[in-house]
């Protein structure tokens, strides 16, 4: 099945947690661990009755897999952005196993893995979406020194390793994203599955935007246009006053 853009944007708008919100944009330097999990709790608190989910990256290292319950306690869901890295398939098998205990609704994990190993985290998580990630924080030289290509080429091999791997989707930021889509349309037709995952990270409202004068990130409107189904947001929300409102405010602007 091949989908329009137009349905595309709507299953984005449609799904109940397409605005995914960045816990790990708070400022967590010279904190202590128990203080980074009080700042995640105050902030799911003010968040318990939107629609969003929830984005956990390092501070699953320092809170430990009970952070996710605790999310999931209050109501929310939880992008577990972890981007795992094995050496085997028998640690990657150990890893599915306790995610699975937890269920976070999303998981990445680094695409630089082999086929194998991601096949066996994905066989053994039956209720979590598992996204591939890209090499984003490379810049044009490491990518060159690493792998021979730039970023482009770079994010299209990994997007069939993902295809491979029978993954539901990626998450990368705007710039790989037309790339991505186009194999995702590919993943939609060929493994006839719904939609699969398209997560843009690093989006910066329009409203922040004309609070700040800068003209920086990506859109919601433009990573919508490359055919995000979700989309990440950081700061603008997490360091605001007023949370809540933040998330109300850029959940305005990804309704058609």
């Amino acid at each position: 099945m091949i989908f329009s853009d137009e349905e595309v944007i709507m299953y984005s708008i449609n799904n109940q947690a397409s605005l995914i919100v960045d816990a790990d944009a708070l400022p967590h330097e010279g904190v202590g661990r128990s203080m980074v999990r009080l700042r995640i709790m105050a902030l799911a608190e003010a968040l318990r009755t939107t629609p969003v989910c929830i984005r956990l990256g390092p501070s699953l290292a320092a809170c430990g897999y009970e952070l996710i319950e605790a999310m999931h306690d209050i109501g929310l869901s939880v992008c577990a952005d972890v981007h795992l890295q094995c050496r085997t398939r028998e640690e990657m098998y150990m890893y599915g196993a306790f995610l699975e205990e937890v269920c976070p609704e999303m998981i990445t994990v680094s695409c630089g893995n082999s086929i194998g190993s991601m096949r066996v985290l994905k066989q053994n998580l039956s209720h979590t979406s598992v996204l591939g990630v890209t090499v984003a924080s490379m810049n044009g030289d490491e990518l060159f020194q690493v792998y021979g290509s730039n970023a482009r080429e770079v994010a299209s091999v990994f997007a069939d390793r993902v295809d491979i791997a029978g993954f539901d989707g990626y998450l990368c930021p705007q710039a790989e994203a037309s790339v991505l889509y186009a194999n995702r349309e590919r993943m939609s037709r060929t493994r006839e599955i719904a939609i699969p995952l398209l997560i843009v990270s690093d989006v910066r409202p329009g409203w922040y935007q004309e609070t700040q004068g800068s003209t920086v990130g990506t859109t919601p409107e433009a990573a919508l246009g490359v055919g995000a189904t979700h989309i990440i947001v950081g700061k603008p929300i997490v360091q605001s006053s007023h949370p809540y409102d933040a998330v109300m405010r850029t959940l305005e602007e990804i309704q058609p």
